[in-house]
């Protein structure tokens, strides 16, 4: 029943080309001036939570191929690891998963270094 579930809500984003939205919510816990990130909330594929006022998508969403393959919150806080410490593989692996770098902080709470420009 969950697989199912899980296949109709592949099939409704992909019909309106809504995963890329739902991977940037996922990224950064906040929405974007888009229409679609309206339609994604009201279609009940990401949530608003309280206290500190956050998005998240779905469980379900999390759950399906296209979604796992685009955003991986283990690989993404490694890549957060690596900018910190400066690593050059970083700013190659961010380059191929289209991660932007300069959303990533390092652990003092400034930019991280844009590894294209080599500036912080």
């Amino acid at each position: 029943m969950l697989e199912r579930r899980r296949q109709k809500l592949r099939d409704r984003i992909d019909v309106n080309g809504w995963l890329d939205t739902l991977v940037a919510i996922a990224r950064s816990k906040r929405l974007t001036d888009d229409a679609k990130c309206l339609d994604v909330l009201f279609q009940r594929l990401a949530f608003h939570y309280n206290g500190e006022v956050w998005y998240d998508v779905h469980p379900l969403v999390t759950e399906i191929p296209d979604f796992e393959s685009r955003f991986s919150p283990r690989l993404e806080a490694a890549l957060e690891d690596a900018v910190r410490l400066r690593l050059p593989e970083a700013a190659m692996i961010m380059n191929m998963l289209e991660i932007d770098s300069t959303k990533l902080q390092d652990a003092s709470g400034a930019a991280a270094v844009d590894h294209k420009s080599k500036r912080p």
